[in-house]
């Protein structure tokens, strides 16, 4: 998905998406996943200037059929590559990207009610990672995070996941939820905002509730739906039209039943044009301080 593509995405009736550049992505971690050799990675070959056009005007389709939410792009790490449907993400997995996790979240996020999404594992790239073990080469975590935090899904307080290695993680604490998935899988992600829990089903089977400290203020903030990767590629689902399986129960609903006072937009800063849009990439040694001066540098340079 270019940007300009992504600037053009159709949006809910009563609101208009929005879009952002963000930064890339870093070095993450499944539990027991052992660290990584050192590895360069390739800068991506610069697209044709017709890809970079941004068309700003865009007509929004008040045919309630058309699909308002998608992958948001720009709150997404660089190197998780978004399919023209904006649906379907695949990470880079070359030249040291396999090492390097991918998060993404929705536009679009919910404040109350109880709500669901589903994701497919559709592939598992070869990737070249001799000192991985083979079940933590091609990992995909799927579930929840509040807005405007860390996209390393499940590292902080702040989001909630649940992994193909059969862990569910909250605030870097993982234990086990589930069993193990892999490619071909459907994981479906459900959020209760009424009860403050996070459950999972897979393949259509209820896994029970993985999580039940969803804090109050997410009746504000909102949550959405929040994916982290590793070589894989994956799609999700919004629609009980195109549902892989159905609900757990008929309290349960599809994030695109969502009325207009049960969602949020995403909330993260959106560039009116590619010209207001800024990419800053920083190298250094180890040990340099990159860490504090990108620290710093965001404080400095909220927007």
């Amino acid at each position: 998905l270019t940007l300009a593509q992504a600037f053009a995405l159709p949006g809910r009736p009563f609101s208009r998406p929005r879009a952002r550049v963000v930064r890339a992505g870093a070095m993450g971690k499944e539990a027991d996943d052992p660290e990584p050799a050192p590895q360069k990675a390739e800068a991506a070959p610069q697209k044709a200037e017709a890809e970079t056009e941004v068309q700003m005007e865009v007509k929004m389709d008040d045919d309630e059929d058309q699909p308002w939410m998608f992958l948001d792009p720009y709150d997404s790490h660089l190197d998780a590559r978004i399919e023209r449907d904006a649906l379907t993400v695949e990470c880079l997995h070359t030249d040291g990207f396999q090492y390097l996790w991918k998060g993404i979240r929705a536009n679009y996020g919910i404040k109350k009610g109880v709500y669901m999404y589903e994701v497919k594992v559709l592939e598992h790239p070869a990737v070249k990672m001799p000192e991985t073990k083979p079940e933590n080469q091609n990992i995909l975590r799927c579930g929840f995070g509040l807005p405007l935090t860390s996209l390393f899904l499940g590292d902080t307080g702040e989001s909630w996941g649940y992994g193909g290695t059969g862990k569910k993680v909250h605030n870097s604490t993982y234990d086990d939820y589930g069993g193990p998935y892999r490619c071909g899988d459907v994981i479906g992600c459900i959020c209760d905002l009424d009860q403050g829990t996070i459950s999972y089903m897979k393949n259509g089977q209820f896994m029970g509730v993985a999580f039940d400290n969803v804090p109050p203020t997410a009746n504000e903030t909102g949550v959405f739906p929040h994916l982290l990767m590793k070589n894989v590629r994956c799609r999700v689902n919004f629609r009980r039209a195109t549902k892989w399986y159905d609900p757990p129960g008929s309290q349960v609903k599809f994030f695109e039943e969502a009325s207009e006072e049960d969602c949020v937009v995403n909330p993260v800063e959106h560039p009116e044009s590619l010209k207001d849009s800024e990419f800053v990439m920083l190298a250094g040694l180890p040990g340099c301080g990159k860490t504090y001066w990108a620290q710093k540098h965001m404080e400095a340079n909220p927007t």
